[in-house]
């Protein structure tokens, strides 16, 4: 009798501990599902609200709104201005003598999650980095690039005087923040008609997307572009009859 109340035991309590094991199992594995259901939620929220700002700057850059605000729900991570990006736009006549050559270096919307998750807005883009490096344009900037005529917007966005005074260069919010986009002029930076070479280097450390998206606006199925990942820049070469680059200075600030 002994025996079998002590095997009677055991086997209790080996059962009561499968059954623990299995609730914390489970326990435990859900919850990892639901933080990176979470995640990718907040994640497609800013992808949202990122296409809503490329739009809103549109109005601004190309309709001739004053200004228009955009709501992001950060959820506890950070936006800010990010690292400079430059856009360089040369044009050579037939004889390879310089009808311009002229260069806009901008401060992009960034937003950054803590698992290394990025979306940026850049000159009319939005770019998505995900946690492994990999880099992708969700919106491509508007850009005319055809053998008739080409047209170059470049998107000049800087802080405002407001925001460059003593704030942080980022900010970070449990809820909501609003980024407000301002246009300040718009500059002809240079205009040429005749045979033309159009020469467009992007320098972004998001240099890859921006490589696959103008090769394919260029001549798709054509190679176009050269890709330098080491130093992070993009050249790409078109031909045209007529060439346009006109840069407006966008304000952006954070409330």
């Amino acid at each position: 009798m002994t025996d079998r109340g002590q095997a009677e035991t055991l086997g209790y309590v080996l059962v009561f501990s499968i059954v623990v094991l299995t609730v914390a199992l489970v326990t435990v594995s859900g919850q990892a599902g639901l933080a990176e259901l979470r995640t990718d939620q907040r994640t497609a929220n800013v992808e949202r609200g990122f296409a809503v700002l490329a739009d809103n700057v549109d109005d601004v850059v190309h309709d001739g709104v004053p200004s228009r605000a955009t709501e992001l729900d950060l959820s506890g991570e950070r936006v800010g201005l990010g690292d400079p990006v430059t856009v360089s736009v040369t044009a050579r006549y037939a004889d390879g003598s310089v009808a311009f050559d002229r260069a806009t270096t901008l401060r992009p919307v960034v937003y950054r999650a803590d698992d290394g998750t990025e979306l940026v807005y850049a000159n009319g883009a939005v770019v998505t980095r995900g946690p492994s490096g990999g880099v992708a344009m969700l919106r491509g900037p508007r850009l005319l690039l055809s053998a008739e005529r080409s047209v170059v917007p470049v998107v000049n966005t800087s802080f405002d005087r407001d925001q460059l005074r003593g704030a942080a260069p980022s900010v970070a919010r449990e809820s909501r923040v609003l980024v407000r986009t301002e246009r300040l002029n718009a500059t002809v930076l240079g205009h040429a008609e005749g045979s033309l070479t159009l020469t467009l280097t992007v320098d972004s450390p998001r240099a890859a997307a921006w490589a696959r998206h103008l090769d394919a606006r260029i001549d798709p199925g054509s190679d176009d572009c050269t890709l330098d990942r080491a130093a992070g820049t993009v050249t790409c070469e078109a031909t045209t009859d007529a060439v346009t680059v006109v840069r407006t200075d966008v304000a952006v600030s954070f409330e």
